[in-house]
């Protein structure tokens, strides 16, 4: 006599919670069964490093203003670019032609012009700064416009120019970039979410040691400009600057992908073809599960917009540099001299924030265990 409610709303709370415990089982179920996908591709950013000060390597600056250039002109906006310059090879007191930079010895194109936005520059490069930007992990006072903004659906070139070794690169020549600290923070970035694909391309003498062990990070690539016990070689050296004022590698990539538009369907199998076509004097290595059919615009460019919203953005003046005649170049290894290896003294301390995990499909299904018995037991 105590139950004195209506017999049909004790019928309907089973059938509602097991109306729930359904509509839970397929979300977690759709959760897991969408773990292998890759997320939607939504934007690209680029993370350019010159790792050397002084005047003698001017080539480094050369080679990552040139690759500032060439993302600029595929498509990448200066906001998603992050530069890094160790010396201001364009007003040292050395340089003949004030205020500007050169990557061929006919000065065909200036690649510090007034449009070139650095973010670090000088003593701001650091092995610490690097490591920061790849992992978000700032202090509070750092601007965004020298943050790393990317996220699950982002595609990140990073590209690294400077004099190394086995494993590590020298920064700024009073530092040490080892191989273990990029493995360690792209894992992070990886874990974090903050890229949906990454491209590490390393030009230094046996630039193959710095990338990470194949498989060990998910959607990450590489291409390196020598292989292990390698060196890097110098391009292009020009009389009237006194120095070299590319590398190799990086001048025969840029050839490449000056023939390429924003709408390209080139890939990276085509640029290593045209690469092994080179007289090089090492060997290119790349990594990473099905690089070869990848697109060189996917990194090197914009993501497209939605046919709707389309427009044409003229690209920027585009002047080839020309290919040197055989036997005229005056070629020299990236590392003159042995540098004993040291271990890095910049590991990037962890700070009070903790950056945010993304959350597994697993541990989504864990979650929602104890909802699901609770609902049971209550049937």
């Amino acid at each position: 006599g105590a139950s004195g409610g209506r017999p049909g709303a004790w019928r309907a709370a089973p059938m509602a919670g097991a109306a729930l415990a359904l509509a839970a089982l397929v979300w977690a179920g759709a959760l897991a069964g969408g773990a292998g996908a890759p997320p939607v591709h939504t934007n690209n950013w680029a993370v350019l490093v010159s790792t050397s000060k002084f005047w003698f390597n001017y080539r480094h600056a050369a080679n990552t203003l040139s690759m500032y250039r060439t993302v600029r002109r595929l498509g990448i906006p200066d906001s998603n670019i992050l530069l890094f310059l160790s010396e201001d090879v364009a007003c040292n007191p050395r340089n003949v032609f004030q205020g500007q930079v050169f990557n061929d010895r006919e000065h065909g194109l200036d690649l510090y012009g007034p449009e070139v936005e650095v973010d670090y520059r000088g003593a701001e490069v650091t092995v610490e700064n690097f490591l920061r930007v790849l992992t978000g992990r700032h202090p509070a006072e750092v601007p965004q416009s020298k943050r790393l903004l990317s996220g699950p659906g982002s595609n990140v070139l990073v590209y690294l120019a400077g004099h190394g070794g086995d494993t590590f690169m020298k920064v700024q020549d009073s530092e040490i970039l080892l191989n273990t600290d990029v493995s360690d923070a792209l894992a992070q970035m990886e874990s974090q979410g903050r890229f949906r694909e990454l491209l590490l391309f390393v030009e230094t003498c046996e630039a193959a040691t710095m990338l990470p062990r194949e498989g060990q990070i998910r959607g990450l690539l590489g291409l390196a400009s020598s292989a292990k016990g390698e060196k890097s070689w110098s391009y292009q050296h020009d009389p009237r600057v006194g120095v070299s004022v590319i590398d190799q590698v990086t001048y025969h990539t840029l050839d490449f992908l000056e023939s390429i538009g924003t709408d390209s369907r080139a890939t990276f199998q085509d640029l290593t073809r045209h690469l092994s076509g080179q007289k090089l004097s090492s060997a290119v290595v790349t990594s990473g599960s099905g690089l070869a059919q990848k697109r060189l615009v996917d990194f090197f460019g914009a993501v497209p917009a939605p046919a709707s919203v389309l427009t044409h953005v003229p690209a920027l003046p585009v002047r080839p540099p020309p290919r040197p005649q055989p036997g005229t170049e005056q070629e020299e290894p990236e590392e003159k001299e042995g540098v004993r290896k040291q271990p890095s003294s910049s590991r990037v301390p962890p700070l009070a924030v903790t950056p945010p995990v993304r959350l597994e499909h697993a541990a989504a299904v864990a979650l929602l265990a104890p909802i699901l018995a609770l609902v049971l037991s209550a049937m």
